[in-house]
């Protein structure tokens, strides 16, 4: 597996201090800009009715996928990393202290960008601005908040709510169809039982499995396989 180090965001963050521009570049097609290498594309082979095909870039889902691609990102805009450029994976940042110093940055970043035949998507980029949404914060000359247009902010509110608010577990009724509903994360799965009936959707039981030693090493979509049948096996 690479071990190459993808930054943890709450580092990336601190970096911003003391600026007031930003401007946010996203690349089109983040790993999908990663050819694979020659002669491993059968690596990535999968069969389907159709017949069977074999990626020739990178896909989402691989195990070595972010680290691969921050290794390529990083490798890139060394020279530019926490100067006036900060990259978590796709979404790179460009910050300064005033408007005028933020133009020579971006132009370089994107000259860099083209040297490398990697692109930006327009319609998510921002040049420059005062105030930006940068992995899933808005940041700012006073800081970071949480960007509470997000629907995770959204679903943080409805979590702490369930968090102070007793569950009530309704009792499985055979005459109804059952909802299975399963979770997989880096260290552990979830899975959730639930009924609809009139009063809507009931959750029945709830249960979590610490995934083993070896489980650890799957790759994610096989993570997800493993919580459906470890759910169907409850």
């Amino acid at each position: 597996k690479n071990r190459y180090p993808v930054p943890p965001m709450n580092q990336l963050l601190t970096i911003f201090n003391g600026s007031t521009i930003f401007s946010k570049i996203d690349l089109r097609g983040a790993y999908n800009l990663l050819r694979i290498k020659e002669g491993d594309e059968h690596l990535t082979a999968f069969r389907t009715k159709y017949g069977s095909y074999e990626y020739l870039v990178m896909p989402f889902g691989l195990t070595n996928a972010p680290a691969s691609f921050q290794n390529l990102v990083n490798d890139i805009f060394s020279d530019f990393l926490d100067v006036f450029v900060v990259v978590y994976l796709d979404d790179i940042m460009v910050f300064s202290s005033f408007e005028e110093e933020n133009v020579k940055p971006v132009t370089s970043v994107l000259q860099r960008l083209r040297d490398n035949n990697l692109f930006a998507k327009a319609s998510k980029c921002v040049f420059p601005a005062s105030s930006v949404e940068y992995l899933g914060y808005v940041v700012s000359s006073d800081g970071l908040k949480i960007d509470s247009s997000k629907e995770a902010f959204n679903q943080f509110q409805i979590l702490k709510e369930a968090f102070t608010t007793a569950p009530i577990l309704s009792h499985f009724n055979p005459s109804l169809p059952a909802i299975v509903e399963t979770y997989a994360s880096d260290y552990a799965l979830g899975a959730l039982l639930s009924q609809v009936n009139d009063s809507g959707k009931n959750p029945i039981a709830f249960d979590s499995h610490k995934l083993l030693q070896a489980e650890l090493n799957y790759a994610i979509h096989d993570k997800e396989l493993l919580g459906i049948a470890w759910a169907l096996k409850l």
